[in-house]
């Protein structure tokens, strides 16, 4: 008799390279009931790590390997290489019950022909407009038929954005379509506890700390920020944590940097962060594309109020209803008037820190989000 509901979540870059994708999925894993679930992830192999590795609460397989692009991603020799390796370990061992696809491609086709032939459930996690997201699909051969083959798959939406598309875009019927935001480990169990420990850190401060957290590119907007720190008078510090990425501009940009507000913290563990999110005074994000950024989720169950530029469907739908402060089109004028409101002290943070904290608690918190996981791999 079968004890347990075996998941294989297919994900192409888990370890080494950690996206958004790949620390929300880690955190998912986690928070699963393994008196219920086994688990494991098929990812791309690279070189000096093992292929098979047993980890605390699930197994990762890596396959392919070798032919990786300057940013640590698969080029497209990676990309075929992989997609062959884990269509044939798919096939050779079929025992698992749900196949999770975490960002779907035109890599994990022959996987999803490969489960559909077996009757297994799938289920298709879409990470970000522009990447995985059925209009993204929609434009070629190829995804158009990824789209017709996950017609009966269930699919894990993560923002209205995704969600508006997979209507226009797709035959999916609104049923298979679950809204579940990425999972938010609440540290603090009421806002009032929460807001008594800011306020330990806030003593003594003489100026204003805007944090942003994430990776220092182009994408994430790290040019606006330095613009607006280099070119304006902001009597405030920024603080960017996180690690460089592969943008020239950006990296020549940071290392010029000759002003003493603006500090750049790029190896930093999650105690570390979690203690800026509590001692600083905002939190920025600037970013212009996004799935359902983690970071964001994070800041708004730290109480840290949040100013971001407005991606539709995601920032203003994570921040709309006065959880936070949205900037159109990342606009110089718009960033500057805002921030010398916050430095003036003109601005609401209680009601729009306090709002962003309930809903957080109310819709991404662990429990929650774990729970209608649970019930869309069983259901």
């Amino acid at each position: 008799m079968k004890l347990k509901t075996k998941i294989r979540y297919y994900i192409s870059h888990y370890d080494p390279i950690y996206s958004g994708a790949g620390k929300s999925l880690e955190k998912l894993m986690y928070s699963l009931d393994h008196n219920k679930f086994s688990l494991e992830v098929i990812t791309a192999y690279k070189k000096g790590l093992e292929r098979i590795e047993e980890r605390d609460k699930y197994k990762i397989i890596r396959g392919g390997g070798k032919f990786f692009k300057k940013n640590g991603y698969m080029n497209i020799l990676g990309k075929i290489y992989f997609s062959i390796s884990s269509a044939v370990y798919n096939f050779r061992n079929n025992d698992y019950d749900v196949i999770c696809f975490i960002g779907v491609g035109i890599v994990s086709f022959p996987s999803i022909k490969i489960s559909k032939f077996f009757s297994k459930k799938i289920i298709n996690k879409i990470t970000a407009v522009g990447d995985d997201d059925p209009r993204k699909l929609s434009k070629s051969i190829m995804g158009r038929s990824i789209i017709r083959n996950l017609k009966n798959a269930r699919h894990w939406i993560i923002s209205k954005e995704i969600y508006d598309i997979c209507i226009k875009y797709s035959n999916w019927d609104k049923k298979n379509l679950y809204f579940i935001t990425n999972p938010v480990n609440v540290k603090f169990n009421s806002y009032d506890l929460l807001s008594s420990k800011r306020e330990e850190y806030k003593k003594d401060k003489n100026r204003l700390d805007f944090l942003f957290v994430g990776v220092l590119n182009e994408r994430k907007g790290i040019d606006v920020l330095l613009d607006i720190w280099n070119n304006h008078n902001i009597e405030a510090n920024l603080m960017l944590c996180g690690p460089r990425g592969n943008d020239i501009k950006i990296n020549t940009m940071l290392d010029s940097i000759n002003k003493k507000n603006i500090i750049e913290y790029d190896e930093v563990d999650f105690d570390f962060i979690m203690e800026k999110y509590l001692s600083s005074d905002y939190f920025i994000f600037p970013s212009n594309r996004e799935g359902l950024p983690n970071v964001v989720l994070e800041a708004m169950s730290f109480g840290i109020p949040i100013i971001a530029n407005n991606i539709p469907g995601v920032t203003d739908f994570l921040l709309g209803e006065n959880r936070g402060i949205l900037i159109n089109n990342n606009q110089i004028s718009s960033w500057t008037d805002i921030l010398q409101k916050a430095i003036n002290h003109n601005i609401d943070t209680l009601s729009i820190s306090s709002n962003a904290y309930d809903w957080i608690s109310k819709n991404s918190e662990f429990s929650i989000v774990r729970s209608k996981i649970q019930k869309m791999y069983t259901e």
